[in-house]
C-alpha cells in the first residue's frame, strides 16, 4: 500500500510515494480494510490496517496499527 502525502488548502499531492506499508506474506489481503482516527489523543492521525490470510495460506487476519508520530518522522 502506498501512502501518498499532500499539503493543506486543496495542494496538489506528489506523484512519487511518502510510505509504501506492505504485509508479512505474498498471499495476504494487506489493505483489505483501513480506517484512520487519533487513537492515542497525540493530535496526530493513526493508520489502521487489516489484513486477511495473514500467513498467506489459511483463515488467519491481522490487525497492524501505525502510529501518526512514527508514520512521517523528519
Amino acid at each position: 500500500m502506498s501512502i501518498f502525502a499532500g499539503g493543506t488548502e486543496g495542494s496538489v499531492l506528489s506523484t512519487d510515494a511518502s510510505l509504501t506499508l506492505t504485509g508479512r506474506s505474498s498471499g495476504d489481503i494487506f489493505g483489505g480494510s483501513l480506517t484512520a482516527g487519533d487513537l492515542d489523543g497525540d493530535g496526530l492521525g493513526e493508520l489502521v490496517v487489516g489484513a486477511q490470510n495473514d500467513d498467506g495460506a489459511g483463515p488467519t487476519s491481522a490487525v497492524f496499527v501505525y502510529f501518526g508520530a512514527d508514520l512521517f518522522e523528519p
